[in-house]
């Protein structure tokens, strides 16, 4: 058997220039477009090991979602098409190229060549001269799809140093992307806001403030006072490339702070960033061992992942713009129309991919990075801070000097230029803990939550003392013995038990010095401080 694995981009670098919420889909969008034309060739030269291939022909639209990945890998039993493969590679990536060049309005060929790419990799089992030296390469060897996927990632590691050519491919996109709508989206998806009461409107991605406050979003308000008014601003700035936009989102803000009052909150100005990954699929990819039949059915349960989580996403009123089989990448509000919060899908996200079969089996999870941010603030930045805080912080978890992942790394940067961060672990019971002070059944003050934060920070390690000696009961009397906490001390009790489980989840029994036991209170104040910014009202 012959062996190939392809990746394209350069995609990281194209996403990281958008400004915009259409830029972005659009930008995530194409490679993915590419990829499936690319798919759709190679499927004459052998079996597609993954992505999973099978609805390829009859794809449904997924939310607007980009469900093909930037790599795929191929088994070849015929070493003529193998041979026929390598020569007509180049020509299978321009073929793809034209269908993007079509959608573009044609003319860009020269550009699509300079600027797309699509590298391949390959080995012959029958001729295989690799010889492992340590357990890693031991693995390389043994297992097909895991060595092919490591020589993808050195491709992908090559282009890091490539320049990327600068043809404008972002604004190309933004001239023609409706073009691209009746591949991503099907009539009936609300994402591009066609519908409201009736009425019709220009099929177009969502703004960023349009996402922010979507929890008003089945209002008449929302559809008058927003969705026609950052419209109309649209139109025109893709007649003239001025500020109608950025002008057009000010006045409506400042309307729906006058209609709305003490309703609009503070989180209505920000937008949350996921990025999304799984952990521990090399070992998963290991475990199936050369098997085509487990390794088929493993790319088909990666893509029934990502079909059942961009429904999640959807459902949630979030814009997914990626999701390829562990990856994820969506913009969504803080909190949305039905109470639930951000944090509620990602555990909900959490949740089906420990539900998928093969990740049980091999204790697979999925970490997160979410960036929250205002409305105005740049995207590109926004999409970097989200993306840095998964592969740098979430999947990089470490607790009493073991690597854990499974974890959600969180950035809140607000308007005044404050910021944050913090990462959760979400397989101990703190996490469910602290999800539980997101609930709307008790009225949290904005006050009440800072003088909590500020308790934590002030005896910090009086309260690691505390859980130390089993004596937190008591220390909670002594501290929390005015009149608020009696009214509170519900929720005073919910924090007693969330302060236990923090403890005992991030082994702070271990602490050697002072600086590690006010981590106690640092947590603490970190998961107290995003429940006060969900409620907080808006003070500007």
């Amino acid at each position: 058997m012959i062996y190939f694995g392809f990746t394209i981009g350069p995609v990281v670098a194209t996403i990281e220039q958008a400004r915009k919420t259409r830029e972005l889909w659009a930008a995530s969008f194409v490679f993915s477009y590419f990829m499936k034309h690319l798919l759709e060739q190679l499927q004459g030269f052998g079996a597609i090991l993954a992505p999973n291939d099978t609805s390829l022909k009859n794809a449904k639209p997924q939310y607007g979602a980009g469900i093909w990945p930037d790599r795929c890998f191929l088994e070849i039993s015929d070493p003529k098409k193998a041979e026929a493969l390598q020569k007509q590679l180049p020509q299978l990536v321009e073929n793809a190229l034209e269908a993007i060049n079509a959608k573009l309005g044609g003319g860009q060929m020269t550009q699509l060549k300079s600027y797309f790419r699509c590298y391949a990799c390959s080995f012959d089992d029958a001729n295989d001269t690799f010889t492992p030296g340590t357990d890693a390469e031991k693995k390389l060897k043994e297992t097909r799809l895991y060595r092919l996927n490591k020589m993808n990632d050195d491709l992908e590691y090559i282009q890091k140093f490539q320049a990327v050519n600068r043809f404008n491919l972002l604004e190309k996109l933004d001239n023609n992307i409706t073009a691209f709508y009746d591949e991503a989206y099907g009539e009936e998806d609300e994402v591009l806001r066609t519908w409201h009461h009736g009425k019709k409107a220009q099929k177009r991605v969502r703004s960023l403030l349009e996402i922010a406050i979507q929890e008003f979003s089945k209002t008449d308000l929302y559809y008058n006072e927003v969705v026609l008014k950052i419209e109309q601003a649209i139109i025109q700035y893709q007649k003239t490339r001025g500020k109608e936009e950025q002008i057009a989102e000010d006045a409506v803000y400042l309307k729906l702070k006058n209609d709305l009052g003490e309703a609009l909150k503070s989180r209505h100005r920000y937008i949350a960033i996921v990025h999304a990954d799984g952990d521990n699929i090399g070992n998963t990819i290991a475990s199936l061992q050369n098997d085509a039949g487990k390794t088929r059915a493993f790319s088909a349960e990666l893509m029934s992942f990502s079909e059942q989580a961009v429904r999640k996403i959807y459902q949630y009123g979030a814009t997914p713009v990626y999701a390829g089989g562990d990856d994820l990448l969506f913009i969504a509000p803080m909190q949305n129309d039905e109470q639930m919060t951000i944090y509620d899908l990602l555990k909900s996200l959490h949740d089906l991919f420990a539900q998928q079969p093969v990740f049980q089996s091999n204790k697979a999870s999925l970490s997160f990075g979410l960036s929250i941010s205002y409305y105005k603030h740049p995207l590109a930045e926004a999409l970097s801070t989200s993306r840095n805080l998964l592969f740098g912080k979430a999947k990089e978890l470490e607790i009493d000097g073991k690597k854990r992942k499974d974890a959600l790394a969180i950035n809140l940067l607000t308007h005044s230029g404050h910021q944050f961060e913090t990462t959760l672990w979400q397989d101990g019971d703190s996490y469910p803990l602290w999800l539980e002070l997101f609930k709307p059944s008790e009225k949290l003050e904005e006050a009440f939550i800072a003088g909590l934060m500020h308790k934590t920070d002030t005896l910090a390690l009086w309260l690691w003392d505390a859980c130390n000696r089993g004596t937190l009961d008591a220390f909670f009397k002594a501290h929390f013995n005015e009149a608020i906490h009696t009214e509170k001390g519900r929720f005073l009790d919910k924090i007693k038990d969330l302060t236990r489980a923090i403890f005992v989840d991030y082994a702070l029994h271990a602490s050697a010095n002072n600086e590690e036991k006010r981590l106690l209170g640092q947590m603490l104040h970190a998961m107290l401080r995003l429940v006060q910014f969900q409620n907080a009202p808006d003070h500007d």
